[in-house]
C-alpha cells in the first residue's frame, strides 16, 4: 500500500522465511547483501544486549559421530563462526529460506595429549576430517522488533514504498508529437512502388482473398507496357504474410473480364 513502511511495532517472533523478504527488500533484491545480513544476524548470538531472545529454533538435529571419544563439532549455534562456510576447514553452512531451515556440516575435533610444547593447563583440539558432524536447525523464527532495531543500527532504515504514479508518467506528450513536415501544409504522401502490405493494406489486410487482391493489385500497380509476365509483376507486391503462389495469380488473371483485366486480350 502507498505511503506504508514495511516493519510492524509487533514483538513476536516470524519465520526466518518472511523476515528474509524483507531483509531481501531493504538490500534492494541483492541476495548475497541480504544473506550477508542474515548470517550477521544470527553471529551476534541467540541473545541480544537487552538480555531478549533474538531467535528460537523449533526442532534441532544433530549428527556428533565421535562424541562418544569425546570430540565434539568444530563450532556449535552458539560460535559465530557457526552460520558461516569456510572450505577451507570443510565448513558448509546453506540457509534454505523456502522451509526456514538450515543445514551445518563440518569436521569433528578431539582433546589432543599435551606436550612439552604447550603452556600449562591449555587445552589442545585437533581436527579430524574423517567425522563430519551434521546439524539440521527447522523451524528458525526470528524476533521482529530485535531484528528492526539490527537494521536500523546496521544502516537499513525502512523502506517507504512509493506511489505507482511517481515510478513513471502517464503520458509521454513530447514523444508523441511529430516533427513539423517541410511542407507549408499536410498533403498526401505520392504513391511509390512499396508492397501493398507496407502501403494500402494495414492490418485488416490478414483477411484479404486473392481473387479480390489480384484485381485491386492491377489498378494500383499496372504492368508496364510489354510485360509478358503480369503473374511474376504483382507477386512483388503481394502482402508479405500471404504465402500466394505465381500459378494461383495467373488462374486468377485468367479469369478476369476484359473490363477487370484490360491486358488480358494482349496476355
Amino acid at each position: 500500500m502507498a505511503g506504508t513502511v514495511d516493519d510492524h511495532s509487533t514483538d513476536e517472533f516470524r519465520l526466518l522465511k518472511d523476515e528474509y523478504a524483507l531483509i531481501l527488500r531493504r538490500t534492494r533484491d541483492s541476495e548475497q547483501l541480504a544473506e550477508d545480513v542474515v548470517r550477521t544476524y544470527f553471529s551476534h548470538g541467540p541473545v541480544d544486549r537487552e538480555g531478549r531472545e533474538r531467535y528460537t529454533v523449533f526442532r534441532t538435529e544433530a549428527k556428533l559421530p565421535g562424541r562418544r571419544f569425546g570430540g565434539r563439532a568444530i563450532y556449535n549455534p552458539r560460535d559465530p563462526q557457526f552460520w558461516y562456510s569456510d572450505p577451507g576447514h570443510g565448513v558448509s553452512c546453506v540457509f534454505e529460506y523456502r522451509h526456514s531451515s538450515l543445514r551445518w556440516s563440518g569436521p569433528m575435533v578431539y582433546q589432543k595429549a599435551p606436550s612439552a610444547e604447550d603452556k600449562e593447563d591449555e587445552e589442545v583440539w585437533q581436527v579430524d576430517p574423517q567425522d563430519k558432524a551434521e546439524y539440521r536447525l527447522r523451524g528458525i523464527k526470528l524476533r521482529h522488533k530485535t531484528l528492526l532495531d539490527f537494521l536500523r543500527r546496521a544502516g537499513w532504515p525502512p523502506l517507504v514504498q512509493q506511489p505507482e504514479t511517481a515510478a513513471e508518467p502517464a503520458t509521454e506528450p513530447t514523444q508523441s508529437q511529430p516533427e513539423p513536415a517541410p511542407e507549408s501544409t499536410p498533403s498526401k504522401p505520392a504513391p511509390t512502388s512499396a508492397p501493398l502490405s507496407e502501403q494500402s493494406e494495414p492490418q485488416p489486410a490478414k483477411n484479404i482473398t486473392l481473387k479480390s487482391w489480384v484485381p485491386r493489385a492491377l489498378a494500383d500497380h499496372p504492368p508496364p507496357k510489354g510485360t509478358k509476365d503480369i503473374a511474376g509483376h504483382l507477386m512483388q507486391f503481394a502482402p508479405k504474410h500471404k504465402q500466394w503462389k505465381k500459378h494461383s495469380i495467373q488462374n486468377i488473371l485468367s479469369g478476369l473480364t476484359p473490363k477487370e483485366n484490360p491486358k488480358s486480350k494482349k496476355s
